[in-house]
C-alpha cells in the first residue's frame, strides 16, 4: 500500500521541525548543482519563527530579543554582529541589553548580501540583520531591548555523530 504522496510530505516536514530528522543534501555550488534544492528545502522545510522561539524557551517573549549568531569585522565599518531577530522588532538607534545588563546602543542595521551591506531603518520578527557598532556583543549572546529581563536560550546539544571519516 502506497501512502498518500501529501501525507508523507506532511511526516517529514513534521519530523525535520521537530528535529527527529536531518536531511542531507549534496550539491556543488561552483556548478549550480542542488542550489535550488537547498533553497526550497529551506523554504518549505525550516523551522519558522514560532517553532523556533518555542524550541529554545522563548514562548511569550514581549521584548525584542535578537541571537548573535556570527561577528565581522570589516576594513571600513568596524565590528559587525550578525544577529537573527526572535521577537518584536528592531530599530537602527535601539539599545539592546546582554546578560551584563550594559547598554549597547545600535549604530547602523545593515541586511548584508555578499559583501555588499544596505542600510535598513527597522527589521521585524525572523530577519537577519548586521548590527554595527556592538563592541560587548560576542557570538552566542541573547540581547534584548528590557533592561533587567535575562532572556535565557536553552541551549541546543548536538547529536553524537554517526559516521566519522578523516583524510
Amino acid at each position: 500500500i502506497e501512502p498518500p504522496r501529501d501525507e508523507v510530505f506532511a511526516d517529514l516536514t513534521s519530523d525535520l521541525r521537530n528535529g527527529s530528522v536531518t536531511p542531507v543534501l549534496i550539491g556543488a555550488a561552483e556548478n549550480g548543482n542542488g542550489v535550488l534544492r537547498l533553497l526550497k528545502t529551506i523554504r518549505h522545510d525550516a523551522p519558522g519563527i514560532p517553532e523556533t522561539c518555542q524550541r529554545i524557551g522563548l514562548n511569550g517573549a514581549n521584548a525584542t530579543v535578537t541571537q548573535v549568531i556570527k561577528t565581522i569585522h570589516t576594513a571600513h565599518g568596524g565590528k559587525l554582529s550578525v544577529a537573527r531577530v526572535l521577537s518584536g522588532s528592531l530599530k537602527d538607534g535601539d539599545e539592546l541589553y546582554g546578560a551584563d545588563e550594559n547598554a549597547m546602543r545600535v549604530s547602523g542595521l545593515y541586511r548584508l548580501v555578499g559583501h555588499e551591506q544596505t542600510k535598513l531603518g527597522d527589521a521585524a520578527t525572523g530577519e537577519t540583520v548586521a548590527l554595527g557598532k556592538l563592541e560587548d556583543a560576542h557570538t552566542g549572546d541573547v540581547l534584548s531591548t528590557t533592561k533587567g529581563t535575562r532572556t535565557e536560550i536553552v541551549p541546543t546539544t548536538p547529536p553524537a555523530p554517526v559516521y566519522s571519516i578523516a583524510l
